[in-house]
């Protein structure tokens, strides 16, 4: 029985090791198959060890195994910390740029081999493209046949073999001159199938790339001073259409960018070339390689990744060239969605002659396009970013049409309002690059408006004319956009920018007036006012500093005004006086705005002064005027002073007390040097009369509480 219980206890051990075998060799398989892959040699592994000596069929006695003991739980170790960022060279092995030196030095010995045998005349230049020809055929063979224990090694050999074949056409075309152009060109052709068909069948992206290189590449290749840009677009555009079905069944990132930036290089280099746009057919069939350019760049990448979002396993995304520390496939596809249907109205608008209404509808239409499949793409499961780009480009695309119909004056308010409108949207949908979009049409409006208000003279007749309305109405749709935003730092900033246009559209539209810097003052002074109301408002001190700022720009001027005013005979009926009275009185107002009883007491005692110099200014040119300003001071002094004492104010009552002595030290160091005798002893008997009279109804004057008697009582 004992040995019945023995024998089974092997087979189970015996059994357990089969498959312990059968996992490391699996993991062993693929180690090997992703070692491969990555280029890395594969490691070594040590061969498992012999069965024991209990699988061998003895039958000895063996004591029952101690039940296993279970190991004390070890204290989790840290995770490691991820290594230091590499630079791009180091995430390959030695190995994977040995076999690049190696490939790039054949291909280069076979150019100088050429070079070298034409030079000697060793050999005749059909064997020379012949020799050629079998190096590539045999680099091709290397690499169809290794591709399944190395396939990173047969993607480099097959992509000699296709640089073999493409160098070796050159060769034999514009070198030896022994083949014609059609000839030439077919074969260039089929060296591009033999590629694309390459990189399918090994999986590789970078063959990919080289085939799009070699095929859009082919017509400057050949090139010898003749032929028609119909041709070329033509061949273009179906190395395009070839390269996107490509993208679209594999979806290779690198391929996508070479097939854009490729194609829309070689129509631009076609545009450019000499005489490229003399027939009406070649403006027509450059057109047309602009459409087909367009499409292959934006319609594919994108029906790419509505099938991704639809079937991520069937539509996956391979790793691109072993590439990491690059553009990922959506970020890519978002980009070109936003520059390419801009590049591709821009560079049509080179092709024809035409009115600016035409390409303005144009990219209008362009707007609807893409203002519609952002619309649509928001219901589904494509990438935020990509969704994202088409509101993008469909705002730049609107901004352009805008520029193309309208003009200046209703383009710049056309935009402030287009980007209101992007605002709006984008707190509707939560899309933060609409929103960014809009801030960038914002800054370049404002920048414009700046120009517009600071660089500009001002239109006449000043205020109602087109200029100052345009400028006025994005001020206003400027401080509208305020309440689409929902970051307390963004509304500050665009509400502090209204306010600073608005007070540089007054400078502009109110100084060149008569009497048109007191108007710019008085409306300067009103603006503080509004900041201070805002400032209350939103509770944002930001508004309440600002209003600071221009408020005591407003004190100095009037203040300037006063004192530079000095020697014009012009008394109370001056317009300047009046203005300045008026900004005054705002200023005055604004105080009770505030919250603090400080920055009360401080702008009501600028106030309080300049209204002083005010009645010096404007009582001085009349005749003795020295005497009818110390006659307004003291019955100025003397109401503040009765209206603090029937109000109880301590404040004014002490204001009131300072302006009498002020117009006391103005009796005896001004008045009484500069005035005439019978001036003198009236102002002086006069006052001193009043004093008495005001110092006797002194307490009955007072109105106290009844906590608060009078001194002396």
């Amino acid at each position: 029985m004992g040995d019945v219980q023995d024998r089974s206890l092997e087979d189970r051990v015996a059994a357990l090791e089969q498959s312990v075998e059968r996992i490391q060799q699996a993991l062993r398989d693929l180690v090997r198959m992703l070692a491969e892959r990555e280029g890395a040699p594969v490691p070594r592994h040590s061969p498992p060890r012999p069965r024991t000596a209990a699988r061998s069929g003895a039958t000895t006695h063996k004591e029952p195994a101690p039940a296993p003991r279970r190991a004390p739980s070890a204290p989790a170790r840290p995770a490691p910390k991820p290594p230091a960022g590499k630079p791009w060279y180091a995430d390959r092995g030695m190995d994977f740029w040995i076999s690049r030196l190696g490939i790039g030095l054949i291909l280069f010995g076979l150019v100088i081999s050429f070079k070298y045998a034409v030079d000697r005349g060793w050999l005749t230049p059909w064997v020379q493209v012949l020799c050629g020809l079998a190096l590539g055929v045999g680099l091709a063979a290397v690499g169809l046949r290794v591709r399944e224990r190395r396939r990173w090694f047969s993607h480099l050999v097959l992509g000699g073999a296709a640089a073999a074949f493409y160098i070796t056409g050159f060769a034999a075309f514009q070198l030896y001159h022994l083949v014609g152009y059609p000839e030439a060109l077919a074969y260039m052709a089929l060296v591009t199938v033999f590629t694309f068909w390459a990189a399918l069948w090994a999986d590789g992206a970078a063959l990919s790339v080289l085939g799009a290189l070699g095929g859009l590449g082919t017509p400057f290749l050949l090139y010898t001073g003749s032929g028609t840009l119909a041709g070329l677009v033509a061949y273009t555009s179906v190395v395009l259409v070839g390269t996107s079905g490509i993208y679209l069944y594999k979806g290779w990132r690198s391929l996508l960018g070479t097939m854009v930036v490729g194609g829309w290089a070689v129509l631009v280099l076609g545009r450019v070339a000499e005489g490229a746009l003399d027939l009406p057919r070649d403006r027509w069939s450059l057109q047309a390689g602009v459409l087909v350019a367009w499409l292959a760049s934006w319609a594919v990448p994108l029906a790419r990744e509505v099938l991704w979002a639809r079937d991520p396993a069937r539509w996956a995304r391979p790793r691109d060239m072993g590439i990491k520390h690059s553009v990922d496939t959506t970020t890519l596809v978002a980009l070109f969605t936003v520059s390419v249907p801009l590049f591709a109205l821009l560079f049509s608008t080179g092709i024809w002659t035409t009115s600016n209404a035409l390409w303005g509808w144009v990219a209008t239409a362009g707007t609807l396009i893409y203002a519609g499949i952002w619309l649509r793409l928001g219901r589904t499961e494509v990438a935020p970013r990509v969704v994202s780009a088409h509101a993008v480009s469909a705002a730049v695309l609107l901004a352009v049409a805008l520029q193309f119909l309208f003009d200046s004056h209703t383009l710049l308010l056309t935009w402030a309002v287009e980007a209101a409108a992007l605002h709006w949207a984008a707190r509707r949908v939560r899309d933060r690059a609409v929103s960014l979009t809009a801030h960038l049409l914002f800054l370049v409006t404002a920048t414009w408006l700046a120009w517009r208000l600071l660089g500009e003279e001002a239109a006449t007749p000043a205020v109602l004319n087109a200029q100052a309305a345009v400028d006025l109405a994005v001020i206003a749709t400027l401080a509208v956009t305020c309440r689409f935003l929902d970051d307390a730092d963004t509304r500050r900033w665009y509400g502090l920018a209204a306010f600073a246009a608005l007070v540089a559209w007054l400078a502009r539209e109110l100084a060149p007036l008569t009497y048109g810097q007191g108007y710019t003052l008085v409306a300067w002074a009103a603006v503080g006012v509004a900041l201070l109301v805002t400032a209350s408002r939103v509770g944002d001190r930001s508004f309440r500093v600002a209003a600071h700022l221009l408020l005591a720009v407003v004190a100095i001027g009037v203040a300037r005004r006063l004192i530079g005013d000095v020697g014009s005979g012009v008394a109370l009926a001056d317009p300047d006086r009046v203005l300045d009275l008026l900004a005054l009185g705002v200023g005055f107002a604004a105080g009770w705005l505030l919250p603090s009883t400080g920055e009360q007491e401080a702008y009501w005692m600028a106030a309080h002064a300049l209204f002083l110099g005010w009645l010096w200014r404007s009582l001085r040119p009349l005749p003795a005027g020295e005497a009818f300003v110390s006659i307004a001071w003291g019955v100025y002094g003397i109401g503040l002073l009765v209206l603090g004492l029937r109000r109880d104010i301590a404040g004014l009552r002490q204001v009131g007390l300072l302006t009498l002595v002020l117009l006391v030290t103005k009796l005896f160091l001004v008045d009484l040097s500069r005035l005439e005798r019978i001036w003198r002893v009236l102002l002086f008997m006069g006052f001193g009369g009043l004093f008495l009279v005001l110092s006797y109804y002194f307490r009955a004057l007072w109105k106290t509480s009844k906590h608060d008697a009078p001194p002396g009582e």
